[in-house]
């Protein structure tokens, strides 16, 4: 009886000793307590007020915050693609995607940054360098109530930029801001043609003899923004992040979506190669797109002036008349530059728009 049960007992042992052990569950990874961003100086406030208490409070990520603009960011990350600083970019579509080309970005892991499914697909960046963050564009924004005194009806077409009857009161964003060849590619396409790839000299051709003659002033967004706000620029191809605010302030400014669409742009952050915080980074790319976070933008009085890309926020009805957003700008269409086909012939671009329709 004696060697039955020893034998039992040591049957038990030795299964219990073959049996396979069970794998353990990895630990989640965790956040290393610091993350550096550099991003949009314009957005800095709203940015502290309502995203960095509560981020950090939720992960332990204490924020480092370089404001800047999106071609000196891109610019940082060059200088330091060997051994970056920064673990957070936000930059524009346009030197987003520079920044790719270039290899300074990498891809995020989608079983940390989670909601992508939420957001509008437009958006997305293919590669998962980055998440959006607003979108916005460069729109014709007009002077409502200059326009109906003089009995001249709204533009619905890029070409109405050539139309005599805003002579003197045209206002025309400089080359350099992202404005300029949006609207070179716009007026490209509504004159029937494929830019950049016939170097848009047809646009620029119309630039020079159809709307140069129109023309109250060339500049920045800031100096069409006073006189837009003067009344003495009545049309502009303006960007709608500066026609929000000019709406918001009370000046009677709409922003027309002409039926050739509307140059989006997709403002975002973008994972640095090689961050020195990767787990921070990612734990904020999931934090700025989600529901809350996204709700406070384009709002009326928020200072992100932007639309958000979160499908589930809305805005206020009427709002679309000043941020193309929803159905409204899913009827008149996106348009979408292939940014790096323009980077190789903005060169050339700006030496025509300098030559020709400037002096």
């Amino acid at each position: 009886m004696r060697k039955l049960l020893f034998f039992g007992v040591f049957l038990a042992l030795l299964l219990v000793a073959c049996a396979p052990k069970a794998t353990p569950t990895p630990a989640p990874p965790k956040a290393e307590g610091e993350l550096v961003i550099m991003g949009q100086a314009v957005w800095e406030v709203p940015y502290r007020e309502n995203y960095f208490p509560k981020f950090e409070a939720e992960t332990g990520c204490k924020i480092t915050w370089f404001g800047a603009r999106s071609a000196d960011i891109l610019a940082r990350l060059t200088a330091e693609k060997a051994s970056p600083s920064i673990d957070i970019g936000q930059m524009d579509q346009g030197p987003w995607t520079q920044a790719k080309a270039l290899g300074l970005l990498a891809k995020f892991d989608r079983n940390i940054v989670t909601g992508l499914d939420k957001l509008f697909p437009e958006a997305l960046d293919p590669d998962d360098t980055g998440v959006p963050h607003v979108f916005w564009g460069t729109g014709i924004t007009i002077r409502k109530d200059k326009l109906e005194a003089a009995g001249i009806p709204k533009p619905t077409s890029w070409l109405d930029l050539g139309d005599p009857r805003y002579k003197g009161h045209l206002g025309v964003q400089t080359i350099e801001t992202t404005g300029g060849p949006a609207t070179i590619y716009m007026i490209a396409k509504a004159l029937g043609k494929s830019p950049p790839e016939d170097n848009g000299d047809a646009a620029l051709d119309f630039l020079r003899d159809k709307v140069k003659p129109n023309l109250l002033l060339i500049g920045g967004g800031g100096d069409i923004d006073q006189l837009l706000t003067q009344g003495d620029v009545w049309i502009s191809n303006a960007s709608t992040l500066r026609s929000v605010t000019l709406y918001d302030a009370g000046v009677p400014v709409e922003v027309i979506i002409p039926k050739e669409g509307l140059p989006l742009d997709t403002n975002g952050f973008q994972f640095v190669k090689g961050a020195p915080h990767p787990m921070c980074a990612q734990l904020w790319l999931k934090f700025v797109i989600t529901k809350e976070a996204q709700s406070i933008a384009g709002q009326p009085g928020s200072k992100l002036t932007a639309a958000p890309v979160h499908k589930e926020v809305t805005l206020p009805p009427g709002r679309e008349v000043i941020i193309p957003y929803g159905e409204a700008l899913a009827k008149a269409g996106i348009a979408r530059l292939p940014w790096v086909k323009v980077q190789e012939v903005w060169p050339k671009w700006t030496e025509r728009w300098n030559k020709e329709f400037t002096k």
